[in-house]
């Protein structure tokens, strides 16, 4: 994983006098700078002051390279624009915090102060980071301490740029606001006021722009290059690996022949079936992260791949609502197995599933070696029945875990690639041919994916 500080790096940018956060959203098109609308007035100290001509406002990234702005979209009330430029920034990987800032959390707040152009010509030596502590919040604003007070010269350039909550542990990292100014112009400043994310959508959506979500849930032909990713095998090492990734390839061929004709978004799916993917009070953004829908994509495949033996004829079956019938996914944004993850499993309702469905448990990195595809069913039934066992953010009996007897059979899907694709890889030696090939990989994921597959217990 990258440093954290260093992608948030390459997010800020300098926005003439003040700064700003370079954001991909759900467009190929375009992408966007969040910043604070007085850096893009010609007095910035007057809020109803005339925007700059696009020509004389200067971006400029942590690189030293410049942007062309293409357009402008300002608030009427609040201090936030969007700066569009008409360019794909496909190495862009933050997007909006969606929890609620806590005085617990860690909040870093990057830009660039105007002392520190004065000393170098190095944009990159322009950047500077402050730790924040939440103060208090509303819909419209955010107050932040800062955990070293600053010289108000010092602090004065950060306009527009990033406060982030970042999780290290974790390995997460979200925008969850821009700054804007400071709570006074005294000598020295230890409050520092900002403008939370939310705050752009109905600027964004009263223009007709893309929402801040990551570009993937448009549609799945932006995944059709993340199915069976190298962190799933980058272990394995005991066969020859050209012919080993030549049906990985095959696969993905297959695949970006088909999935033009999926006309259902991963945004729609959220939106109509968030039920059927979520995992007791798990945060939405981890229902966004591009390997569950990399993961469901694979599914789609697969499951199709049972009913065509015949490469030519083969046709991705893109019944959504009937698949989320057939398999229950459980996705757990996590580094570690799923017996680490075993209370989220066995507590994730299931009730929607048909009475021969299965359920497929995504965590952790990498297989569970030595652990057959089926999770047997013995390991799933020491379910914690306690009531006073509470989940949730109340500790009350209204929040009791959800006790739920796992009656169906429960796939680990990296084990299932392992099991059925991985450590076989030198089968597919054999032939080169695609329909020899599609009939072995339907005669290894058949007996697990088909509905009268094997039981797990």
């Amino acid at each position: 994983m990258s440093n954290i500080s260093d992608l948030i790096k390459e997010h800020t940018v300098v926005v003439d006098e003040g700064s700003g956060v370079l954001i991909q959203p759900m467009t190929g098109e375009y992408s966007y700078i969040l910043t604070a609308k007085h850096n893009i007035l010609v007095d910035y100290e007057d809020s109803e002051s005339a925007t700059k001509v696009l020509a004389d406002i200067t971006i400029t990234t942590i690189s030293g390279d410049n942007l062309q702005v293409n357009d402008i979209y300002r608030h009427q009330s609040l201090d936030i624009a969007v700066i569009r430029i008409d360019c794909y920034k496909t190495e862009l990987k933050i997007y909006p915090y969606q929890g609620h800032l806590s005085s617990v959390d860690d909040i870093w707040l990057y830009g660039y102060p105007g002392r520190l152009r004065l000393k170098s010509p190095l944009v990159k030596e322009w950047i500077e980071k402050y730790d924040l502590v939440l103060h208090e919040s509303s819909l419209s604003t955010v107050t932040f301490r800062n955990r070293e007070s600053a010289l108000y010269v010092e602090v004065k350039g950060f306009s527009g740029g990033g406060i982030f909550y970042v999780n290290e542990i974790k390995g997460q990292y979200f925008l969850a606001g821009i700054e804007n100014k400071m709570s006074s112009h005294g000598e020295y400043v230890d409050r520092i006021v900002g403008i939370p994310i939310v705050a752009f959508d109905g600027l964004l959506k009263e223009n007709n722009l893309a929402p801040l979500k990551p570009l993937h849930l448009a549609g799945f032909k932006y995944l059709s290059d993340q199915i069976l990713p190298e962190k799933y095998y980058e272990h394995l090492a005991d066969f020859e690996w050209n012919d080993f990734l030549h049906v990985i390839n095959l696969l993905k061929t297959i695949l970006k022949d088909q999935v033009e004709n999926i006309n259902i978004s991963p945004l729609d799916i959220l939106k109509n079936d968030i039920q059927n993917l979520k995992v007791n009070n798990q945060d939405i953004a981890d229902l966004e992260n591009k390997e569950l829908w990399g993961a469901l994509l694979e599914l789609m495949i697969l499951n199709s791949l049972k009913d065509n033996e015949n490469y030519d004829d083969f046709e991705l079956n893109t019944d959504i609502n009937r698949l989320l019938k057939k398999y229950r996914i459980i996705y757990i944004n996590s580094d570690k197995g799923w017996k680490a993850n075993y209370e989220a499993i066995v507590t994730t309702k299931i009730e929607n599933l048909d009475e021969d469905g299965k359920v497929i448990v995504i965590v952790g990195r990498g297989a569970s070696l030595g652990v057959e595809a089926f999770i047997p069913k013995e390991s799933l039934l020491h379910v914690v029945d306690s009531i006073s066992n509470a989940n949730g953010k109340y500790n009350d009996i209204d929040n009791a875990l959800y006790n739920n007897p796992i009656r169906y059979p429960v796939i680990d899907w990296l084990s299932l690639h392992h099991q059925c694709l991985f450590v076989v890889g030198k089968e597919f030696m054999s032939s080169r041919f695609r329909d020899d090939n599609i009939k072995l990989l339907k005669q290894k994921y058949q007996p697990y994916l088909d509905a009268q597959g094997h039981d797990n217990g």
